[in-house]
């Protein structure tokens, strides 16, 4: 069926929003417009496509969407969504004629990777200027790519469904961070996850991507970790160690090129007890890939070298 009247993008919108929270008043809440104005641009969709989309019931804006509407929604997030692409590479394209990336990060690679990256960028194309966004939490930088807010992210692979492209660059194994005195610190042995289970451990917060990797693989085994504190802080993680008030277990990338303290001791974990970390850069599918995001990854490929496990005592990313 063709639809013979105008479909604007302002009542796609509406649309979306209104299935989105239930009611006209609190899609026009969300979109920062008059109740008034939502209904009546649902009025005007209503009549283009000619099915009725609201319940209404007492009031000109109480209304309810229909099942039909639930149904229509999700082209016009598939339509408002592409426009967002559209316009993410409208805006590429502009960029790439002064090369400009918005890259984001995580805080293990903005203190181990990304400072050689930024040089040889510079040293290789100083035309290229990147914008650094640093975030916490992984979902977020992988949000940022999907939402085209991001041209280019780091981020920890596999990465969960969606319009998303990666590329590998680094396995990052983990250790165990204990005091320089500690019994498992001399040990021929690797721990094992019996092991790890019964140390006072010093973990990420709850909903971070390594305390959700380590805890399941303990419980994986029917063991519950001994979590004693929680911290995001990577610097602070090694002092807390060397002060005696529990060990950690954690990527290598997260410590210090160079282990400089004597207080402390660091035990590499195998593989096959904690599986290491992949670290790629990730992007979005359907846009475009510039030149200038293209010679970043290839950049970050160079540096950081074939994606094989980093070395645990020395510089684990050095081309």
């Amino acid at each position: 069926m063709m639809i013979n009247q105008a479909v604007t993008l302002l009542q796609l919108r509406a649309l979306v929003a209104t299935v989105d929270h239930g009611g006209i008043a609190k899609a026009a809440a969300a979109l920062g417009v008059a109740p008034s104005a939502v209904s009546q641009h649902l009025s005007l969709l209503e009549r283009a496509v000619g099915i009725t989309l609201l319940e209404r019931q007492a009031g000109p804006v109480a209304a309810r969407p229909t099942a039909a509407a639930q149904v229509l929604v999700e082209h016009a997030r598939e339509v408002l969504r592409r426009l967002d692409v559209f316009g993410a590479d409208a805006v590429r394209l502009r960029d790439e004629q002064l090369g400009h990336i918005r890259l984001g990060c995580f805080m293990s690679v903005g203190a181990r990777i990304l400072p050689r990256l930024l040089v040889e960028v510079r040293r290789r194309h100083h035309a290229i200027a990147i914008d650094l966004v640093e975030r916490d939490v992984d979902e977020e930088l992988v949000e940022g790519v999907i939402s085209c807010d991001l041209d280019l992210a780091f981020v920890t692979l596999p990465l969960r469904p969606g319009p998303l492209a990666s590329r590998e660059l680094l396995v990052d194994p983990h250790v165990l961070l204990v005091p320089a005195d500690h019994r498992l610190a001399g040990r021929p042995a690797a721990p094992s996850v019996a092991d790890l289970a019964a140390l006072p451990l010093i973990g990420f917060r709850n909903d971070s991507t390594e305390e959700r990797r380590l805890e399941g693989v303990l419980r994986s085994h029917g063991l519950t970790p001994r979590v004693v504190l929680r911290t995001d802080n990577n610097l602070a993680i090694p002092e807390l160690v060397a002060r005696g008030l529990g060990v950690a277990v954690v990527p290598r990338l997260t410590l210090p090129e160079q282990m400089v303290d004597d207080r402390l001791a660091v035990v590499p974990v195998p593989p096959e007890t904690i599986p290491p970390r992949r670290i790629g850069l990730c992007w979005h599918a359907e846009r475009h890939l510039g030149r200038a995001a293209e010679t970043v990854i290839q950049i970050a490929q160079d540096v950081c070298g074939p994606p094989v496990d980093a070395d645990v005592g020395n510089d684990s990313v050095s081309p």
